[in-house]
């Protein structure tokens, strides 16, 4: 996903307008970032995410999982500059590591494994 620079800084308000058009719009740090739509049912969640990102960074969360069930990955996104970003797309064999957990490994495959 690349950043397009626009001056002034973009708002939510920004992004409520942007088009419903299969892409996947974020504004991160006022600036606007686009990729596909992991999918038609996350709509809602991506909003919640994206008004969210800010409050997590003043609340001093410093790293944060997005867990994708539909293809089985995570996202982890880790502060760095101030900033949130997203350092590893993770999935099938890759291990999963922590910066707030110190020693806290795990292979992804594994958080997948559903026994209903």
């Amino acid at each position: 996903m690349m950043p397009l620079k626009h001056e002034p800084l973009l708002t939510i308000a920004d992004w409520e307008m942007m088009p419903d058009d299969g892409k996947r719009y974020e504004i991160i740090e006022g600036e606007l970032s686009m990729a596909c739509a992991p999918s038609l049912k996350h709509p809602l969640i991506l909003k919640n995410l994206i008004t969210d990102t800010a409050a997590l960074r003043q609340t001093g969360v410093s790293e944060y999982w997005i867990v994708d069930p539909e293809q089985a990955s995570i996202e982890l996104h880790v502060l760095q500059d101030h900033i949130l970003r997203m350092t590893a797309l993770l999935a099938g064999s890759d291990e999963i590591t922590s910066t707030v957990l110190p020693g806290y490994r795990c292979p992804v495959a594994s958080i997948f494994k559903f026994d209903f």
